[in-house]
């Protein structure tokens, strides 16, 4: 998993071993956030709003 800010800095890059995990992103300042994960099956990016 990697979330990048608005800027394109990486704000956490996590290597996760398990079919499902919990963020929290109450640590993060408000803004848009892209989520990037990487499985066997292929890429998925989301964007997320952090209020």
């Amino acid at each position: 998993i990697t979330i990048t800010n608005a800027l394109g800095q990486v704000m956490l890059d996590r290597v996760v071993n398990s079919d499902s995990e919990i963020l929290n992103m109450g640590q993060y300042e408000a803004g848009v956030y892209m989520v990037r994960i990487v499985t066997a099956n292929g890429v998925a990016t989301e964007r997320i709003t952090v209020l």
